[in-house]
C-alpha cells in the first residue's frame, strides 16, 4: 500500500510540470481545469475502492473512466504543451496498468 501511494505521488508530481507550464499564461484554459479536476476525483475514488472498501469491481470502473479522462487529459496537455508527452508519460502509464491489473483481479 505504501509503495501504491509513492507510485501516485511520484507519477503526479511528473505531471505537475506540464500542468504548471499550461496555466502560467494569463489566460486560462478551463477544459484543461475541469480534466485535471476529473482525474483528482477518480484517482482519489480508485483508491478509496480499492484499498478502503476493497470492492474491486467498483475499483476497476472507476479507474476506466480514469484512464479514459487520462486521454482526454494527455490530448488537451499536447494541444497547450509540445513536450507534455515526456513528463506525463508515467502517469498514464501507471492508469492503464492499474486498470490492467484490476481488470485482472475482477475478471480471472
Amino acid at each position: 500500500m505504501v509503495s501504491y501511494f509513492l507510485v501516485v505521488f511520484f507519477t503526479t508530481l511528473f505531471l505537475g510540470v506540464p500542468i504548471v507550464k499550461s496555466f502560467v499564461p494569463a489566460e486560462r484554459n478551463m477544459d484543461l481545469l475541469f480534466l485535471v479536476l476529473c482525474n483528482c476525483v477518480f484517482l482519489i475514488s480508485t483508491t478509496a475502492f480499492l484499498f478502503y472498501y476493497e470492492h474491486f469491481v467498483f475499483a476497476f470502473f472507476s479507474s476506466f473512466f480514469l484512464c479514459g479522462y487520462a486521454i482526454l487529459l494527455f490530448l488537451e496537455l499536447k494541444k497547450e504543451n509540445k513536450d507534455a508527452l515526456l513528463f506525463s508519460l508515467p502517469y498514464f502509464s501507471f492508469t492503464f496498468s492499474l486498470l490492467f491489473l484490476l481488470g485482472i483481479q475482477v475478471f480471472f
